[in-house]
C-alpha cells in the first residue's frame, strides 16, 4: 500500500492504555489462512506507541506506522470493564516479553490448535498470543486458548466492546 492510498489512522486520543488494535495489513495470504480481514493484533501502550508482536519479534513501534484505505480496516476493542490497574498489568507483562523470538512455526499450529486446551511449550510469541497471554497473566481470559488463537478470536471475546470513533482522516 502507497501513502497516497491511506485514508484513516487511529485516533489516539480516543485510545486507552491496554486497547487492543485489530489490524487489516492488506496480506492476502494472512487473511485466507485466518478466515479474516484482520490478520493482526497490538496492544495500545499510551503515548502513541504499540506494543507487537511481528516477524521481528516483540517490539515497541509507533502506532502511525499503520495507515488504512478503509475506515473498516481497523477495529479497537476494549475491556468492557476499563480497569486502568489491569492494563497497566497487561502492558507491564507484555514488556516483559519484548526481544522474544516471533514463533512463526507456532504460528502456524493455530487452526490446529485453537478449538483444544494445548498450551503453548516454546517461549516463542505471534501478535494474538502476545495480546491473549498479557491479559491472561492479569486473570482476563479473552479467547478460549491463549497460546492458539487468531486476531478474529478477540472479536467473540465477552470481555471485550468495540471502542467507536477509534479511527479518524488521516492528513495526507
Amino acid at each position: 500500500m502507497d501513502l497516497d492510498s491511506v485514508r484513516y489512522i487511529f485516533d489516539t486520543s480516543v485510545l486507552k492504555k491496554g486497547d487492543i488494535l485489530l489490524i487489516n495489513t492488506y496480506n492476502e495470504r494472512l487473511q485466507e489462512r485466518m478466515k479474516s480481514k484482520f490478520d493482526h493484533v497490538a496492544l495500545y501502550a499510551g503515548d502513541a506507541f504499540i506494543i507487537e508482536s511481528d516477524g521481528g519479534g516483540v517490539v515497541l513501534n509507533h502506532i502511525f506506522s499503520y495507515g488504512f484505505c478503509d475506515i473498516t480496516d481497523a477495529i479497537v476493542l476494549r475491556l468492557d470493564k476499563y480497569s486502568e490497574l489491569i492494563c497497566e498489568g497487561v502492558l507491564f507483562y507484555a514488556r516483559c516479553t519484548m526481544g522474544m523470538e516471533f514463533g512463526a512455526m507456532d504460528a502456524g499450529r493455530v487452526p490446529e490448535y485453537m478449538d483444544t486446551d494445548k498450551r503453548a511449550l516454546s517461549n516463542s510469541m505471534f501478535c494474538s498470543r502476545l495480546v491473549a497471554q498479557s491479559y491472561e497473566k492479569m486473570g482476563v481470559n479473552l479467547v478460549p486458548n491463549p497460546s492458539y488463537c487468531t486476531p478474529a478470536s478477540f472479536l467473540d471475546s465477552k470481555y471485550l466492546v468495540k471502542v467507536e470513533n477509534a479511527m479518524t482522516k488521516a492528513d495526507n
